[in-house]
């Protein structure tokens, strides 16, 4: 089993709530949601979102019969920020690990998450396994360069590697930008950053 207590990387990830999250909020899941080119109304569906943050991630921008969170971090966010999150449902556990059942999911998020994961391809499979027959996954992953790489990122992801994980599901759009168009927007001293991968699958 993964050793999950380390505590740098929560420490990694509670410096950015604490210093650009709380004054961005939902904002960012605003520009997701331009990127994806959806208007939000998943009413009478169920949405997952992995590594939804101290917002509810794109939770916090949809309307859906259920939404439900998966972060690691959901119990100290609530500690620490005392954040109110209203209609959906935050498990503090980790994706890799997820007990949710399978098939479970008509749309499933994962943005600017899966290089923060401390195995991505065992999240890739619960992806697979938690995803309804016909449903949608949407993901904003950043490549960084092994020069790049951090304790909050441990991974130098490729276009490649990605394409190759995601074979299995079927390719509704793709786009590869030099820089992020999502942080660019919300966080403009990003910008110069990061490669990003952004796909929509159906499975």
């Amino acid at each position: 089993m993964v050793d999950y207590s380390r505590k740098k990387i929560q420490d990694y990830a509670m410096s950015y709530w604490n210093k650009d999250g709380l004054h961005v909020g939902t904002k960012m899941y605003e520009e997701y949601l331009k990127m994806f080119e959806i208007d939000g109304d998943f009413s009478g569906k169920t949405v997952v979102d992995i590594g939804c943050g101290a917002f509810g991630g794109m939770l916090s921008v949809i309307k859906a019969e259920k939404k439900i969170g998966i972060d690691p971090m959901a119990k100290i966010f609530h500690e620490k920020l005392r954040i109110p999150l209203k209609d959906m449902v935050i498990l503090p556990e980790f994706a890799e690990e997820t007990t949710l059942e399978n098939g479970l999911a008509d749309l499933i998020f994962c943005c600017n998450t899966l290089d923060h994961v401390i195995e991505p391809e065992k999240v890739v499979k619960q992806i697979y396994r938690l995803l309804k027959k016909d449903g949608l996954f949407f993901l904003h992953v950043h490549m960084r360069t092994k020069a790049q790489l951090n304790i909050g990122h441990e991974f130098a992801f490729t276009e490649e590697l990605i394409d190759a994980w995601f074979k299995d599901l079927k390719l509704i759009k793709k786009q590869i930008f030099s820089v992020d168009p999502v942080t660019s927007t919300v966080l403009k001293k990003y910008k110069t950053h990061y490669r990003t991968y952004i796909g929509v699958f159906q499975k």
